[in-house]
């Protein structure tokens, strides 16, 4: 059985759902706003061209990736040191 000691203090935040309200619908992207999207995250991510290039992603292609190939591109290549 779990207790709270009196006078402790609880994080109530920590239950809070409202952090999902900003993530994006990748399943439900247009095609063009699905590239946008991946085009901003590849900027913070430091993706570049030639990255893309080696992982043969063109713009066409990337309007219609998959959400898991999408993070496995984004681990793959950014975020570099």
């Amino acid at each position: 059985k779990d207790t709270v000691s009196e006078g402790s203090d609880i994080d109530e935040s920590v239950f809070s759902t409202a952090v999902i309200d900003n993530l994006a619908d990748f399943d439900n992207m247009t095609e063009e706003r699905r590239l946008g999207h991946c085009q901003a995250i590849f900027v913070t991510a430091g993706i570049n061209a030639d990255d893309l290039a080696k992982a043969e992603y063109t713009d066409d292609k990337l309007k219609t990736i998959s959400y898991d190939d999408f993070v496995t591109l984004v681990y793959t290549y950014g975020y570099k040191s």
